[in-house]
């Protein structure tokens, strides 16, 4: 009798330690799981970010050279007023300037 409760406190014991042994698997695959997740998640958000501030640089760019060209175009538009000025006040001046 008393054998026979050793073995059954033995086998309690042994499938205590089983089932904390499997416990303990499944957390560790739990935890590899949540961390690869979490790793996947910060790649994404860096990849994301990556975009947003190439979009970001892209569109500044193209801010620049749009501004760039009214600037040019600005500028070319005041040299031609100030040579249509100019050739005006050269034909008032110049007693020939109905025949030019």
């Amino acid at each position: 009798d008393h054998e026979q409760t050793n073995l059954k406190l033995e086998e309690g014991a042994r499938r205590d330690v089983e089932e904390y042994v499997e416990s303990c698997k499944r957390r560790r695959r739990l935890s590899l799981a949540f961390r690869a997740k979490e790793k996947r998640r910060h790649f994404e958000h860096q990849r994301t970010q990556r975009e947003r501030s190439i979009l970001r640089r892209n569109a500044a760019t193209r801010d620049r050279a749009v501004d760039a060209n009214f600037v040019q175009l600005a500028q070319q538009k005041e040299r031609a007023e100030q040579a249509l000025l100019n050739l005006q006040h050269r034909s008032r001046l110049n007693p020939f300037g109905s025949v030019l």
